[in-house]
């Protein structure tokens, strides 16, 4: 899943993207709205976590302008100051939920599990051990890191995945051409049916679309 932290904390951000990321999920930091504002206009996000009175900017303003946008994150608010008000003002803007500051890393994957993306109409499934996907009933074997491509694939379903987030996903810190993802995603696209081909949109000069929705 692809989560932006938005966080002046930086203990805080840092405590958050090391949870979620040893959760195999892909983390984005920002520290100010401008940050923010910044990498959503570059890629989609299924989860963001804003911090509420970030400084002295009005946190709330930035949920205006995902209305904007044609992928729209689910909004989490992490606040100390849990008024009535505010919680008035936040559910009008389509906030999800509140985590009340501090809490234990365990809210965060209460929440998640409740986002978990529903892969119903994917034809395509990943076995819970050793790189094997399964599709139409019907086990495929992969390499690593073909596995992990799909993975990520699936995970972020019918959002925008840049090509800059796969390759840093697939290769975490290790530094590798781009086109060695390129020959990885070919391997895949001949392994799997001409339906995932068919499935996987390639969006020109910004990333991929992997679309299940009917």
């Amino acid at each position: 899943m692809k989560i932006l932290v938005v966080e002046d904390d930086k203990e805080l951000s840092s405590e958050l993207r090391e949870h979620l990321g040893f959760k195999k999920h892909f983390v984005e930091v920002a520290s100010t709205l401008r940050e923010a504002s910044e990498l959503l206009d570059k890629s989609s996000f299924n989860l963001m976590l804003l911090d509420y009175k970030l400084g002295l900017e009005d946190e709330l303003k930035i949920l205006n302008k995902l209305k904007c946008y044609t992928q729209t994150p689910v909004v989490v608010l992490m606040t100390s100051f849990a008024t009535k008000e505010v919680a008035i003002r936040a559910l009008n803007y389509g906030v999800f939920k509140f985590l009340e500051k501090p809490f234990l890393p365990q809210s965060i994957d209460d929440i998640l599990d409740e986002m978990e993306v529903d892969r119903s109409s994917s034809k395509i499934n990943l076995a819970p051990h050793g790189h094997v996907a399964i599709e139409d009933g019907k086990e495929v074997e992969l390499t690593e890191l073909e596995y992990k491509i799909l993975s990520f694939l699936l995970e972020n379903q019918n959002q925008l995945v840049t090509k800059s987030e796969l390759h840093r996903y697939v290769y975490s810190s290790e530094i590798k051409a781009r086109n060695a993802l390129n020959t990885h995603l070919s391997n895949l696209k001949n392994k799997l049916s001409d339906d995932f081909t068919r499935q996987l949109k390639t969006i020109r000069s910004k990333g991929y679309i992997f679309e299940t929705d009917t």
